[in-house]
């Protein structure tokens, strides 16, 4: 008799324990069967007619003050390479373009006007290679000045302005050899509310940095979205290098802040975070570079360009950062693509 006690308590413990199992197996199947839904409901990204008639194509103005020491030169005086004798983009080997299946590159887009129109503000390439299994985010400085296909040399930041996604990604290939897999776009209204959704972030200030925001003093900070917001786009007490080197911290953060939170926390922030963002990944797009990015430890963090890549000058009336094309090119496929 006691021995059959025994095993109806040992069946009972199993068929709890099992019970408890499958419960928690369900609710996380449930878990991923609702990020899958809201991923596969993210609002594609605006498309902007590169044809279109009503797109002005135009310069900016900076205001140039007579004691600038800006050199001022015509666009058909520009050189694109430190070295004169090297030859132009379109005359390079085949292998301008970096084009390999163990790399994914993923293009941040900040867009500072209404309804996704105007210009790319921010623009941050994430790489990740899957085979050293590491990450970098490599800044686009917004002033750069490059070759926009099928328009007249311009900033950076005007090609998506002037064709959208497809020709931001053109004048990305063209001057630098980029090719882009997917975008994540999001503008400068709805950006706090998704720094927000995923419980704000810890940034560590400069004592220049505190003074700009008005705080205390050096140190780190818990920040909600309109603060890092604001810290993101610090420009006047350095440079705009200096604004492209905080947006990767926060994103840093961001990062570091998802890594830590649980199942729950997760759909939650989804919840909120996916009706503020635009892409042209599907969910099981997403759901494969997020699973592999998950694991990651660190970020790599780059600019383009550095010190020695580029030359400052006035173009059309605007302060511009004119790249050498070639240097970057080769920098880029060390940091990034690990070519010799």
């Amino acid at each position: 008799m006691a021995s059959k006690r025994k095993k109806s308590a040992g069946l009972l413990i199993g068929i709890i324990l099992l019970s408890t199992i499958l419960v928690v197996v369900i609710i996380a199947l449930a878990g991923l069967g609702y990020i899958y839904m809201r991923l596969n409901n993210i609002q594609d990204l605006p498309v902007v007619d590169q044809n279109s008639s009503v797109v002005v194509e135009e310069f900016e103005q900076d205001s140039i003050g007579e004691d600038n020491s800006v050199t001022v030169i015509n666009p058909e005086d520009v050189s694109w390479n430190k070295n004169e004798s090297s030859t132009e983009v379109e005359e390079k080997e085949e292998s301008w373009e970096f084009d390999s299946d163990d790399y994914i590159n993923v293009l941040l887009i900040g867009i500072d006007g209404q309804g996704y129109s105007g210009r790319s503000d921010v623009m941050i390439l994430c790489t990740y290679d899957k085979v050293n299994k590491t990450a970098t985010m490599t800044s686009f400085l917004r002033d750069l000045y490059v070759e926009i296909p099928g328009r007249d040399s311009n900033r950076l930041n005007a090609a998506y302005a002037f064709g959208g996604i497809d020709l931001l990604d053109a004048t990305l290939e063209l001057n630098f050899g980029i090719q882009v897999d997917g975008h994540v776009m999001v503008d400068f209204n709805t950006f706090p509310k998704v720094i927000d959704a995923l419980g704000g972030v810890d940034i560590t200030l400069t004592q220049a940095e505190a003074d700009y925001l008005g705080l205390s003093g050096e140190g780190e900070y818990h920040m909600d979205g309109d603060l890092a917001m604001r810290y993101s786009r610090i420009r006047y007490i350095d440079s705009d290098f200096g604004r492209t080197n905080r947006q990767r911290t926060v994103l840093n953060s961001l990062f570091e802040r998802f890594k830590k939170l649980s199942w729950g926390e997760v759909a939650n922030a989804a919840n909120q975070v996916l009706d503020l963002v635009y892409t042209d990944m599907d969910a099981g797009t997403i759901l494969s570079y997020g699973s592999e990015v998950i694991q990651l430890n660190s970020i790599q963090q780059l600019h383009v360009p550095n010190d020695g890549e580029y030359y400052d000058a006035v173009i059309n009336g605007m302060m511009v950062l004119v790249p050498y094309r070639d240097e970057i090119h080769d920098r880029l496929g060390r940091e990034l693509y690990g070519r010799e």
